[in-house]
């Protein structure tokens, strides 16, 4: 896992408040900076029913490895409660938790209602034809890949609310989970096929 100022001052040697602070400063100096990370906006642009609400979705990673052995006792873990440490519960300090570094500071921060930062880009080409009803529409996505899919769902549910959509649309959405439980926005997606239909 990523070190934090926090974690790191726990493990910092003996020293005081200053000691562990100047420890924790350099181990996070030494640390390569991070990628930026892409999500894909959930929400429609211009949404009259919230105008300044933009709508992202997250997968939370994680997962519990052993100690030693490499990477041949990872597994999933079940969902961490917040403020879990890095070691695992077995007594023996044998098994970490792994988080992912920006999908876990997203949630959390999300739970707080904290202020994050971000830069919008735009995707050119990667929007609904002109005529939607004109043709098929197939989206293909796996997990968390399914956002834009649900903007474009919705973007096609309101334009056939306000008469600009006539008729039915033949939209096919193949969505890769690992597992049903995975199927966290299922009344979203039934919603959708009402409206659709």
């Amino acid at each position: 896992s990523v070190p934090t100022r926090r974690s790191a001052a726990r493990r910092a040697p003996p020293g005081g408040v200053a000691g562990a602070e100047a420890f924790a400063e350099a181990a996070c100096d030494a640390l390569d900076p991070l990628a930026p990370r892409s999500y894909s906006i959930t929400s429609v642009a211009d949404d009259p029913a919230s105008p300044r609400v933009l709508r992202i979705v997250i997968s939370a990673l994680w997962y519990v490895q052993d100690r030693v052995g490499g990477n041949d006792g990872a597994e999933p873990a079940a969902e961490p409660a917040a403020g879990d440490g890095d070691e695992g519960g077995n007594g023996g300090g044998q098994r970490v938790l792994h988080r992912g570094v920006c999908s876990t500071f997203l949630t959390s921060a999300a739970a707080r209602m904290q202020f994050v930062p971000l830069r919008i880009v735009e995707a050119e080409g990667f929007r609904l034809p002109a005529e939607p009803a004109a043709q098929p529409l197939v989206f293909v996505a796996l997990g968390s890949g399914a956002a834009p899919m649900f903007a474009f769902l919705e973007q096609l549910a309101r334009a056939r609310r306000d008469g600009a959509l006539l008729g039915g649309v033949d939209v096919t959405l193949v969505w890769g989970l690992r597992e049903p439980a995975h199927l966290h926005l299922e009344d979203e997606l039934l919603r959708y096929v009402d409206a659709l239909g």
